[in-house]
């Protein structure tokens, strides 16, 4: 768009929609500076026009396989060159976190470029608002939040890439909240047969192999056998260890179109991830569908308070000087976790810990407060904490004595490595 705009220290664009403060240059000018951010408002003819498409039937999500069409952008400053320019994310419907997804793509009417929001991995049922963050960034980076005005439809079952095949009429897997421990939530799995389904020879399995164990750990201590339990149908359900899959025994009364709904609790769930699939297989007649849920964000961290303490300038391997590393469990620990305090950035920096292991009254690992043991590797510059009784909410705190320090140094990072859980916080610390 052939438009120059002059600029002086602050001014004010489109009638107050936008302001920029800087340099006086033209709009040109403008575009070049990669320093520059707008903020944009919701009206067709800003920098960057949002039209709220939520009134319209197009933006609801009428099954797993429709998308809606949420809000439409003009770029009326010429500034982007392609929906590639423009990025979407749902952060939330209703005010929950969600699983829908969105992107941008560039319009076929008389806008340039439309939010398109598709059921992404969620199981979504209901109507709701819907907020998505903008980000658009080619020479002027806009960001923007924006909610719809209105409420939107979302049926979304099966995380929009279900099939439910020639045995299955509907299937639907719950989302599981990142970082839980055994006992502390269920999951829910429901499916309705399309035909009969045979008491004594009619079985359906479903297959976790694909979450389990790295995302889902359906097996995790201490019980090491997930608490499997039937909500509706006739027949009864059992998990099978041997091949990962919750097994549903029909009952007399399972007819077609009957939903059969089951929850599966005292499984561990890590870092956010997904959408992971779940296979729903009639053995009889060897029909199958399939489903995805994933593992969500809920803003909780399995290594909570992580603090590792300064250290003194000059000291020497006997001076019997302290240093602390401490973290909280957010997360419940098992009997067999072991974490890592790594402390190879200090190491390789001005601090010298390779003879904190020789023993001595002023060298050595204490836990301080915790159920476990604590000691050095040499060879990978860590110090290791064995769990032994600690429980989600303890805090362990570890001391060690018998180092080096230069004059002065830092910050150094140190990282704490909790693997099973999938965490890796980090604090630092300077000499001084």
């Amino acid at each position: 768009m052939a438009r120059l705009w002059t600029l002086v220290a602050v001014c004010l664009i489109t009638a107050g929609l936008i302001t920029m403060a800087g340099p006086t240059f033209g709009f040109s000018s403008l575009a070049a500076d990669r320093g520059v951010q707008v903020a944009s408002v919701d009206d067709p003819n800003a920098y960057l026009g949002v039209v709220d498409n939520s009134g319209s039937a197009d933006a609801d999500i009428g099954n797993s396989n429709d998308e809606s069409l949420l809000y439409y952008l003009n770029d009326n400053a010429g500034e982007f060159s392609s929906a590639s320019a423009i990025s979407a994310n749902v952060t939330g419907f209703n005010g929950e976190a969600t699983s829908l997804n969105a992107r941008v793509e560039a319009d076929s009417g008389s806008n340039d470029y439309v939010v398109i929001v598709d059921c992404g991995s969620s199981n979504r049922k209901g109507d709701g608002t819907v907020t998505v963050d903008l980000v658009a960034a080619e020479g002027i980076r806009v960001e923007l939040e924006r909610t719809t005005a209105q409420t939107i439809s979302v049926n979304c079952r099966g995380g929009g890439n279900g099939k439910t095949g020639d045995g299955f009429d509907d299937l639907r897997v719950g989302d599981v909240d990142a970082y839980t421990s055994p006992g502390d939530d269920r999951q829910e799995f429901a499916f309705t047969p399309s035909s009969k389904l045979n008491s004594g020879n009619g079985e359906v399995r479903i297959d976790l192999n694909d979450a389990h164990p790295d995302a889902v750990d359906y097996e995790a201590p201490p019980t090491y056998y997930p608490d499997v339990t039937l909500h509706q149908g006739s027949g009864w359900v059992e998990y099978d260890g041997n091949t990962h899959e919750i097994v549903y025994h029909a009952g007399s009364q399972d007819k077609a179109g009957n939903e059969i709904r089951l929850s599966v609790g005292d499984y561990a769930s890590y870092e956010p991830s997904g959408p992971h699939e779940v296979t729903f297989t009639r053995t009889k007649s060897g029909a199958q569908g399939n489903t995805f849920f994933s593992v969500v964000d809920t803003g909780t961290t399995p290594l909570e308070n992580v603090d590792v303490s300064d250290v003194p300038p000059d000291s020497q391997y006997d001076d019997g000087e302290s240093q602390t590393f401490a973290f909280t469990f957010g997360l419940e620990p098992s009997g067999s976790d072991q974490l890592a305090i790594d402390l190879t950035e200090p190491q390789n920096g001005g601090v010298d810990y390779s003879q904190i292991d020789w023993g001595g009254d002023a060298r050595g690992i204490t836990v301080v407060n915790g159920g476990g043991s604590a000691w050095y590797d040499s060879d990978t510059n860590e110090i290791r904490y064995q769990v032994d009784g600690d429980s989600k909410g303890d805090r362990v705190e570890i001391r060690v004595k018998g180092y080096a320090t230069d004059s002065s140094g830092g910050p150094y990072e140190v990282p704490i490595r909790w693997e099973r859980a999938g965490a890796n916080e980090s604090d630092s610390f300077v000499i001084g």
